[in-house]
């Protein structure tokens, strides 16, 4: 895996799936993130480029999940880099409550060393 670490990013992943976290470490088909939260549904922005860039619009009206301290995601499809003003106002997004969640996919993929979460 490549050892550079990134500022905080926007992964999208095959299925559809999107987190955001700090990259730790990636290669084509993986990435393991430090911070992680599943990102379900974002407010005022149009697609990943512009949520990278921009952030969200109301705070209130996304759904993200509580993070966790690392997670590692099988699927990679692309790297955002996020902007310290996106970053901000994603950190700003309070985590959905369990009962909101409950019909939500959640996928961390595989933990380190190979063990499923």
């Amino acid at each position: 895996m490549d050892d550079r670490i990134f500022n905080y990013s926007i992964v999208s992943l095959r299925g559809g799936y999107v987190f955001a976290g700090n990259v730790v470490c990636r290669n084509e088909n993986e990435v393991v993130l430090k911070n992680a939260r599943q990102l379900w549904f974002w407010d005022g922005a149009a697609d990943l480029h512009n949520l990278a860039d921009y952030g969200v619009h109301d705070p209130e009206n996304c759904k993200f999940s509580h993070p966790v301290p690392q997670a590692k995601l099988a699927g990679l499809i692309g790297i955002y880099p996020v902007t310290d003003f996106a970053t901000e106002s994603i950190m700003a997004v309070p985590p959905v409550a369990e009962d909101a969640a409950s019909g939500l996919v959640l996928y961390w993929g595989a933990e380190p060393g190979g063990q499923e979460a």
